[in-house]
């Protein structure tokens, strides 16, 4: 399979946004002291920018739309969707493991509670705790990426038989349009929100499940299935020609602008799910996928489809450095606590504290590499279904 180096490169520049903004937000601990009303303007930067999970959406979307379109074409071998399909299946059995044991905690506006993953309540208390039920019904970005892949294995599905595959333009349209409708229909989220915490306290938790994918917090379908067909779209046109991605950058720039024009229109609420929140979706996805295409210029290339290979290598395990991450930055930060008491009590200290999580992530990734990343989790994939859109020819 070709590699598309702007696909590692931007996974990589992803999982270390969300290493930083996570160490930045997770650990503050004078978040309750903070006005919401009012915020500092790094705070509102912070809060813009910490949903950097939604760029793995659309680069999942296109990776393994062109998997699909090079093995429907029988130039790689296995089923066309069943990879897909698979891999959508595993990402939710993990959202489970991620949410309920290893993930980071998450903060109630509403009950000013936070609710922590089994690692975190430990690793703060100093013995064995499980965690609240609560953590079943939260969503995360691995529910948002593997219902991405079941959906858009069937409609790759669909488009693709029949000769469909060499059908390119009706495909990015219906793809285009499907996407660009989903978005502004995600405005419903902004009114079913309320039924999340409803439901729960009800004991409805079919319901609670259900709106743990489509609705709850941080990235429910409803925008992000448009990320991930926006991904697909992006896909088919880089396997036309650079020229025609190339002029994609309009469609991100359209995007982006209706985003920059929605922050002077609508009132800033940096904790709520309301039409602020709508207008950073349209800030994500201008900004994503105008990165895409800028780094398919740039990267996809044989002159330098090598370039920045401690970036690549970030990219190539960026699943098992996103599953790691919370229990590591637990351990760094308890240790903090104990030697320097009060050290995450202002903003520029947690800055500083993502700086140094970020080098101690850089160090790590190092050292895997020299043994080809050994039992990490993509390790164990390609191991059990090959091939993997990131794990060929490790550097």
């Amino acid at each position: 399979m070709k590699r598309y180096t702007s696909l590692d490169m931007l996974r990589g520049v992803g999982i270390l946004g969300v290493i930083y903004l996570h160490s930045i937000v997770f650990y503050f601990g004078n978040f309750m002291n903070i006005d919401f009303d009012h915020p500092p303007l790094i705070v509102t930067v912070v809060a813009v920018m910490v949903l950097m999970g939604g760029i793995f959406g659309v680069i999942s979307g296109a990776a393994n739309t062109i998997m699909a379109h090079l093995r429907f074409k029988g130039l790689m071998r296995g089923k066309p969707f069943r990879h897909i399909m698979s891999a959508g299946i595993f990402l939710l059995i993990m959202h489970y493991i991620y949410n309920v044991f290893l993930g980071p905690h998450t903060h109630n506006f509403e009950t000013g509670e936070h609710s922590y993953s089994m690692v975190a309540l430990t690793v703060r208390n100093g013995a064995l705790t499980f965690p609240h039920m609560d953590k079943l019904f939260e969503g995360s970005a691995l529910t948002m990426l593997g219902w991405n892949l079941i959906f858009l294995g069937i409609i790759l599905y669909f488009l693709f038989r029949n000769g469909g595959i060499h059908r390119t333009r009706r495909n990015k349209i219906i793809l285009g349009v499907c996407g660009t409708l989903l978005v502004p229909l995600s405005i419903v989220r902004v009114h079913l929100f309320p039924m999340v915490e409803s439901s729960l306290s009800h004991g409805n938790y079919a319901l609670s499940t259900v709106l743990s994918y489509f609705v709850a917090k941080p990235y429910p379908l409803l925008p992000y299935l448009a990320f991930g067909l926006f991904g697909a779209l992006l896909a088919l046109t880089l396997l036309e020609s650079r020229e025609k991605m190339k002029r994609m950058a309009w469609f991100g720039a359209i995007w982006l602008i209706m985003g920059i024009a929605g922050i002077f229109i609508v009132p800033q609420n940096i904790k709520g799910v309301d039409m602020f929140w709508f207008v950073k979706v349209l800030l994500e996805l201008g900004i994503f996928i105008l990165m895409i295409v800028a780094f398919s210029m740039l990267f996809d290339t044989e002159k330098r489809e090598k370039s920045l290979p401690w970036l690549r290598r970030f990219g190539r395990v960026s699943f098992t450095i996103y599953i790691l991450q919370t229990p590591l930055s637990e351990i760094f930060a308890k240790g903090l606590d104990i030697t320097i008491p009060g050290w995450n009590m202002t903003i520029p200290a947690m800055l500083v504290f993502g700086v140094c999580n970020v080098i101690l992530w850089a160090g790590i990734i190092a050292l895997w590499s020299r043994y080809h990343f050994r039992y990490s989790l993509e390790w164990l994939w390609v191991r059990i279904l090959k091939p993997s859109t990131k794990m060929d020819n490790i550097p």
